[in-house]
């Protein structure tokens, strides 16, 4: 397939995303009062939503089995079931429904049991306005999913699989009686499973999250040791990776993740950014194959296929992604990204750092960095003449950078990889 062709299917894709489809919501809670407040509320989304509303679980379980709803959100503390309960039953009758749950601060052990079963943890009370612009950013882009496979892959993934080695050092470090957080944060930043998932519990609503928090080691600090203990023993949280996942190939994409979002991070230093800019450069740049990491280990057999038939086992082209899977890797990963509530400034790279002229964001941050290191380290991985410019967006960064600014870069970057790669 001609990569102009490729690249044209995928602006179609993502423009088909933000059309406003109408989303049907259940919203359950056993307090008749709160279901008149929520009713009250949503019509002024009535042109968007179509809500339904359950008094009690009983009756949530009787509706989501006569209809398909998009979206369920729940309440934790409820008297015959609660809500984390709920949402396991809801994950096996109804795959495809996102999940979303309310708690007060006062349940904490309640919602931990939710980690593996909710996709967002809201605190109460919520702010309504809040609210839907959660829900609306969670399925920005999920109409460029038509196949009901990949939809069913991504709400059912409630983690992604970590490293052995990585899990294994994780827990050896946390059964010891001087466990120090600074080498657990250290650990989880060098995992993609581990780090997407401490930034989705990090950054929710429940946690004191803002939505902003992009560095793991700060996510892992403000959940503090003894909340990560329980995560790992109690929760399971941070498991093994299933073992139908082909770990070599992990492997390379791990490697090659750690590549870009060093130098990432390394060019957003040099061009002068603050420190808070370039940690969100390295998790982003970590985390732009997010996508490959969904489709190995949704697809092991067919995504093991791919990887041989590429030239580095890891970063398959596009031409053979779009003829294998219908989709391109950094669509499902930004549609993980918004199902998990991720910050903006890492979904916004996920879904455009191979063609960021797609993105709105023309401003100079993460994308351009990580655009830069992506395209640098995938010309290079290939083989190919290396002809920097020709592998760039060169439309978007001269919207962003002057030519000597792009040039200095692209230089600073080639030292780069000539000495750590």
């Amino acid at each position: 397939m001609d990569k102009k062709l490729h690249c044209e299917q995928t602006m179609k894709l993502l423009k088909v995303a933000r059309c406003s489809n109408m989303i049907d919501i259940i919203f359950v809670d056993d307090d008749p009062a709160i279901l008149s407040s929520l009713k009250r509320s949503s019509r002024m989304m009535r042109e968007k939503w179509s809500c339904d509303f359950a008094n009690g679980p009983e009756k949530a379980l009787e509706k989501v089995s006569s209809k398909n709803y998009d979206l369920i959100i729940s309440d934790m503390r409820m008297p015959t079931m609660d809500g984390a309960t709920l949402l396991n039953k809801i994950k096996q009758i109804s795959p495809q429904t996102v999940r979303f749950i309310l708690s007060g601060q006062s349940a904490r052990s309640s919602l931990l049991r939710s980690l593996n079963n909710a996709h967002q943890y809201l605190s109460k009370p919520f702010n309504f306005d809040e609210l839907g612009v959660e829900i609306e950013r969670t399925f920005e882009f999920q109409n460029s999913l038509n196949d009901s496979s990949l939809k069913n892959l991504l709400t059912e993934m409630d983690t992604l699989p970590r490293l052995s080695a990585n899990y294994d050092e994780l827990t050896e470090k946390l059964n010891k009686d001087d466990g120090n957080i600074d080498e657990i944060s250290k650990i989880v930043s060098q995992d993609i499973g581990m780090t997407a998932k401490i930034l989705q519990v990090v950054n929710s609503s429940y946690f004191g999250g803002s939505g902003k928090i992009c560095s793991p080691v700060k996510a892992a600090k403000i959940l503090g040791l003894d909340l990560i203990k329980e995560m790992v023993f109690n929760f399971h949280v941070f498991k093994k990776h299933e073992a139908n996942v082909d770990e070599d190939i992990l492997k390379n994409i791990w490697k090659e993740s750690i590549n870009v979002g060093n130098l990432s991070s390394h060019l957003a230093k040099e061009f002068g950014m603050n420190q808070d800019l370039q940690e969100t450069t390295q998790t982003a740049g970590f985390l732009q194959k997010v996508g490959l990491v969904i489709l190995a280990t949704g697809f092991p057999g067919q995504y093991q296929e791919i990887a041989a038939r590429s030239n580095n086992g890891s970063e398959t082209d596009p031409d053979s992604e779009l003829d294998k899977f219908n989709i391109d890797y950094s669509i499902l990963g930004s549609c993980l990204a918004g199902l998990w509530g991720l910050p903006e400034s890492i979904a916004d790279v996920i879904s455009f750092h191979k063609f960021p002229s797609r993105s709105e964001n023309n401003s100079l941050g993460p994308l351009v960095f990580v655009h830069i290191a992506y395209a640098m380290l995938e010309r290079y991985s290939l083989q190919e003449d290396k002809d920097w410019f020709d592998c760039l967006d060169y439309q978007y960064l001269t919207s962003v950078l002057d030519l000597k600014e792009t040039k200095g870069l692209i230089t600073k970057g080639e030292t780069w990889i000539i000495e750590n790669i």
